[in-house]
């Protein structure tokens, strides 16, 4: 008898039976009457952020996990494995100035348009001074101080060399969670209307079958997908930075099971350089940078909402959009933002120069426009109001008074999508009724319902380890019922 217990065996009647039909014995999928064999208590599908923070966490409370990426190696759809993380406390346990874990709810429940569910934003930003603590506990390191980096308030922290994907990857290998590579899931696999496994292709454009109990979908949104994007929203000739990885055929997938799809009209675009995948920019911080028009005039504040930073941006159309900051600021960025900023200087895509006036003729702006911009704004800085784009205090707290001088040609490009499969507070993905499909659930970007029309600045590697984390434990919980029952 096979070491699951089950026997497989039939007789010789039975096999000469089957054969005259021309049914392949070892593909047992074909007998519903065959037991099946769940090889895996939980598969998760996409080794991201979410997929590992989930896979961690599963393992950790004993379960046997897959993870299954279509990539060759785990992580190419995350730009930087060293990116911000929002959270309304520090690595330490040292909850920001005036920060509370209601008021970053708040924040990205209007940050979003009020198109979120409530609960779920609660979930995650109750996770969130947890998470960070935990990812410290595994090796990573933050700076202590936060920031504001289009989140509404100062709660982003900056990862110090590790980045995200090495610890938990470190961690998910030393638990004993398997991972394959190259393998496209395309089809989610039921046993009366429980999930049951998922179906892949491999490199070979060969099909198999995995058997589990629970399902994790990871495995991102839909903004690599250029005729979801067209689809769905009225950015046809913006330019797509998403990574290949996400391509919406998760969510198609769970759609085509019976999983609520929200959101599907949500698009997120972000500042880039004519090199869209590179981080030579100036944004990271609000508070040390300002945006430029032709002219050399500010026309938004920095730390409007990322729907009406587009907005301003498309105006300024066929023209180029120029971030304008100092050398002070550049030297607090990380250090692969300076490397890229010192590369985008040999492509003509950043520049610097020793003055303001210089740097306008760099740019190709006008260098009196500049000049009384950049002057005007650090009068606003000292006197600690914008009169003119009205820039909330906080972040009026940088002139710019050290040389070189940058600047960085930037466009709006199609960054991720906010829209996708709804779930509730424990990640199950939710069907038309609101009801959990058994055994399903879903963490970061394919995930609908969390961050509305505008996700804020620190929330994306932070909203999808919070919810990994979350729907790991769901899982672990889901399965010690079973044993129980």
């Amino acid at each position: 008898m096979p070491e699951d217990g089950f026997n497989y065996s039939i007789g010789r009647r039975d096999f000469l039976a089957f054969s005259l039909f021309g049914f392949d014995l070892f593909d047992l999928s074909l007998f519903s009457f065959f037991p099946k064999k769940y090889l895996y208590d939980l598969i998760v599908v996409g080794g991201g952020h979410a997929g590992l923070a989930a896979a961690v966490t599963a393992r950790g409370n004993g379960l046997k996990v897959l993870v299954i990426e279509k990539k060759p190696r785990l992580g190419l759809n995350v730009f930087s494995d060293t990116g911000i993380f929002a959270s309304s406390s520090n690595a330490k346990g040292i909850r920001n100035p005036g920060d509370s874990v209601e008021r970053h709810a708040q924040d990205v429940y209007l940050g979003g348009g009020e198109k979120s569910d409530l609960y779920l934003i609660g979930a995650f930003t109750k996770e969130a001074p947890a998470a960070i603590r935990w990812l410290s506990q595994l090796g990573m390191k933050f700076e202590d101080e936060p920031f504001d980096s289009n989140s509404l308030y100062p709660r982003c922290f900056r990862p110090i060399h590790v980045g995200y994907m090495e610890v938990l990857q470190k961690e998910a290998l030393r638990l004993g969670v398997e991972f394959v590579y190259q393998e496209c899931a395309e089809k989610i696999l039921l046993d009366h209307r429980k999930i049951s496994g998922v179906e892949v292709r491999n490199s070979k454009d060969e099909k198999k079958q995995y058997r589990c109990r629970q399902l994790l979908l990871s495995s991102g949104g839909f903004s690599a997908n250029p005729d979801l994007v067209r689809k769905n929203s009225l950015f046809s000739d913006v330019q797509i930075n998403a990574r290949v990885g996400s391509d919406g055929k998760m969510i198609l997938a769970a759609e085509e099971i019976g999983a609520q799809v929200v959101g599907m009209d949500r698009i997120l675009c972000k500042p880039r350089p004519d090199d869209i995948y590179s981080q030579g920019y100036l944004h990271i911080d609000v508070a040390k940078v300002i945006y430029v028009n032709k002219k050399g005039e500010r026309f938004i504040s920095e730390d409007a909402y990322r729907k009406d930073l587009l907005s301003a941006f498309l105006k300024q159309l066929p023209d180029y959009v120029y971030e304008i900051s100092d050398n002070s600021a550049v030297r607090s960025f990380s250090l692969d933002v300076q490397k890229d900023l010192w590369r985008g200087l040999e492509k003509g895509e950043a520049f610097k120069a020793s003055s303001i006036e210089e740097l306008a003729k760099e740019l190709g702006v006008e260098p009196k426009g500049l000049k009384r911009t950049v002057e005007e704004y650090n009068r606003a800085v000292f006197r600690g109001v914008d009169r003119e784009l009205g820039k909330n205090q906080i972040n009026l707290s940088h002139p710019f008074l050290e040389s070189p001088f940058w600047g960085v040609k930037v466009k709006m490009v199609v960054h991720e999508s906010t829209g996708g499969l709804r779930i509730d507070a424990g990640c199950r993905v939710l069907d038309a009724e609101n009801k959990p499909i058994e055994g399903l659930f879903a963490a970061g970007a394919i995930v609908g319902n969390l961050h509305g029309e505008n996700r804020l600045g620190g929330n994306g590697i932070s909203s999808a380890i919070c919810l990994g984390r979350i729907a790991g434990r769901s899982a672990s919980l889901l399965r010690k019922d079973e044993n129980e029952s």
